[in-house]
């Protein structure tokens, strides 16, 4: 058997999506959300389709009126800008979303880390000067990845010992077993102390699956979630030192990505995604 009909998701790598994320200290304000709003609309509006504002909605019941419930239409509770496929409609390739706790940045036409990581920047940036206006801080960072690999063959003829590394640490000895469960999921996480010029609790999440869709076609998922808790918050997140720190824990987040990998996969599977190409390309 051969690992020639196991298919990287895209090709010469198996990135399926990326999400970048950063939590907010507390919970901001309706007028930092529209100020967030402008100078996202203003900096980057042009790169993405439709605009979705998000609104809460709260209910008034009353209680000499069984059965009825009067919903009020609250103020921005946060915005969403998608872009969808040029060549397929209706499939998003990318997405930011804030809310008054978080902002998330979904990419899903991962390239490469050079050049996937200047992009997030560009739309990173406004939203922290925005922040820092008032003061704000953040206290997480976190990034995920979803890597798919799809089988192209019958399912029998899929050993995942050609696919994953020797006694990998992040699954259990049965999933590899000839005599195991043909289809699994695997979940594995833990916190580790980390620092460089931040101080922080990173959260290391491994959700690892063999999968098959409706048609019986088989999938190896894996899907690796790193979040960084700030031992203190980042306050004057708009200063380019602060935004350089930023960057500095996504590219360690990046790193631990890869570590992770590389213990997993095997030298094979590494090779078909091109996992050891410079970073430059």
């Amino acid at each position: 058997m051969s690992i020639e009909s196991l298919y990287p998701y895209a090709g010469n790598h198996a990135i399926q999506n990326a999400v970048f994320a950063l939590g907010f200290h507390g919970i901001i304000s309706d007028p930092i959300l529209k100020r967030i709003e402008a100078a996202s609309l203003d900096s980057y509006g042009r790169d993405f389709d439709p605009f979705v504002p998000h609104h809460a909605v709260a209910f008034s019941f009353d209680m000499n009126k069984v059965g009825q419930a009067s919903p009020k239409l609250m103020p921005i509770g946060g915005f969403q800008l998608q872009r969808q496929s040029s060549g397929v409609p209706q499939i998003v390739t990318r997405s930011l979303t804030v809310s008054p706790s978080d902002c998330v940045l979904m990419v899903a036409d991962y390239s490469r880390w050079a050049t996937v990581k200047i992009e997030v920047a560009k739309y990173v940036r406004p939203i922290l000067a925005a922040l820092g206006e008032d003061q704000q801080a953040i206290n997480s960072i976190g990034l995920q990845y979803t890597d798919v690999f799809t089988w192209r063959a019958d399912p029998a003829e899929l050993n995942l010992i050609e696919v994953f590394a020797p006694n990998p640490p992040y699954l259990v000895p049965n999933v590899l077993s000839p005599d195991g469960p043909q289809l699994w999921h695997s979940h594995h996480g833990y916190f580790k102390d980390a620092s460089n010029s931040s101080q922080y609790k990173q959260l290391d999440n491994i959700n690892v699956s063999r999968v098959a869709d409706v048609s019986g076609t088989h999938s190896i998922q894996i899907l690796t979630s790193h979040k960084a808790q700030l031992s203190t918050p980042m306050w004057q997140v708009g200063s380019e030192d602060n935004f350089d720190k930023i960057f500095e824990i996504f590219e360690a987040l990046h790193d631990s990505n890869k570590e992770i990998l590389r213990s997993l996969l095997s030298s094979e599977v590494l090779r078909r995604i091109k996992f050891d190409a410079p970073k430059a390309e």
